[in-house]
């Protein structure tokens, strides 16, 4: 089964490296937050949108 320490999307992968400097050192927090507040916006914006599609092509209402 799945563990909680591990890593298992290519999102988790790109946040993890990119929170890594040049000399191997982690990034302070607040460095990292506006990756983490940009990968957040973006991933409510593709499940909004996913939404209002499938809503669209099997006019499923909302709040079922």
């Amino acid at each position: 089964g799945r563990r909680p320490d591990k890593f298992y999307t290519p999102m988790y992968h790109y946040l993890a490296l990119s929170s890594i400097t040049a000399e191997g050192a982690l990034k302070q927090a607040s460095a990292i937050s506006p990756t983490i507040a940009t990968i957040t916006w973006m991933s409510r914006t593709v499940a909004f949108i996913k939404g209002c599609t499938l809503k669209d092509e099997e006019d499923v209402p909302f709040g079922r």
